[in-house]
């Protein structure tokens, strides 16, 4: 009995492994650095545990929440993520990686509609990034 408890305990707490990426803006004297950033997970459902946090000139400018993913994609050597606005009828984001592995970086494009709740809103189309997936 004991063994199957800690079995049972050993194979549960690996679902709940976290982990994260971020991809920066390659060209940081583009109109300013944009960069995004969340946390993951390997648990059933949505991997993504926390929403898109958005930064602009090193400064958080707010957070894609995670009901407004509608897609995320970050198998073998591929990631992608799209995110949609409160309407569901725009895209907001869009970050696709075509070579990347876990605990590496890799270059892909973001386009980026997003509108901070200060009333500002930061716009990119095709920008150059760089993105890291670990534990």
């Amino acid at each position: 009995m004991k063994s199957l408890l800690l079995t049972l305990l050993l194979i549960s707490s690996s679902a709940f492994a976290a982990g994260s990426f971020n991809c920066e803006q390659v060209d940081q004297s583009n109109k300013g650095a944009i960069s995004i950033a969340a946390g993951t997970s390997h648990a059933v459902g949505n991997p993504l545990f926390t929403g898109l946090t958005v930064y602009y000139k090193d400064q958080v400018q707010g957070m894609i929440n995670r009901d407004r993913i509608v897609g995320y994609w970050n198998e073998g050597k591929e990631l992608k993520i799209q995110a949609v606005d409160e309407d569901a009828l725009d895209v907001v984001l869009r970050i696709v990686v075509a070579n990347i592995s876990e605990n590496s970086d890799g270059i892909g494009t973001l386009n980026l509609n997003f509108k901070t709740p200060y009333g500002k809103t930061i716009t990119r189309k095709n920008v150059k990034v760089r993105c890291f997936t670990g534990e």
